[in-house]
C-alpha cells in the first residue's frame, strides 16, 4: 500500500519541491504581516494569541505535509521545528520594526500551535490508495 501523497519512485524532483509551494507561500504571508500594523478589528486583549495559534498550527500542518511527501522519517518534529523558526523570524520582524512590538506569549502561542498542528496531523488517519494491478 502506498499512503495518498507520499512521494513514489517515479516523482521527480519537481513533483518534490511542488509540495513546498503552499508552505513556502504561507510563510511569506506570516513574515510579510509582520511587517504590518495590527488591524484595529484585531486587537482584543487575547484574540492576537488565539490568532498566533491558528496561523502556527495551520503552518504545522502544511509543513508536515511537504515534509511527508518528501519522504522525511519526523515529519512531525520536523514541522515543530520549521514553525517554531518561523515564530522567531516573526518575532524577530517585529522586534526590529517600529509598527508591531515583539511579545514572548505571542512565541508560546505559536509554539503551541505548532506543536498542536503537528500532532494532529500526524495522528489523523491516512488514506491509502491500493494500486492496481
Amino acid at each position: 500500500m502506498i499512503h495518498a501523497g507520499a512521494p513514489t519512485p517515479a516523482a521527480g524532483r519537481g513533483d518534490q519541491a511542488r509540495t513546498w509551494v503552499p508552505t513556502l507561500l504561507f510563510i511569506v504571508l506570516i513574515l510579510v504581516t509582520a511587517f504590518r500594523p495590527v488591524p484595529a478589528l484585531l486587537r482584543g486583549r487575547h484574540l492576537d494569541k488565539l490568532l498566533h495559534f491558528i496561523a502556527y498550527g495551520i503552518l504545522s500542518v502544511l509543513a508536515y505535509r511537504s515534509f511527508e511527501r518528501n519522504g522525511s522519517r519526523w515529519p512531525a518534529a520536523l514541522a515543530f521545528l520549521l514553525a517554531l523558526l518561523v515564530g522567531f523570524a516573526d518575532e524577530g520582524i517585529q522586534m526590529l520594526g517600529t509598527r508591531r512590538t515583539a511579545d514572548r506569549f505571542d512565541l508560546v502561542a505559536d509554539a503551541a500551535g505548532a506543536f498542536t498542528g503537528s500532532i494532529v496531523t500526524h495522528l489523523a488517519p491516512r488514506r491509502t490508495t491500493r494500486q492496481r494491478p
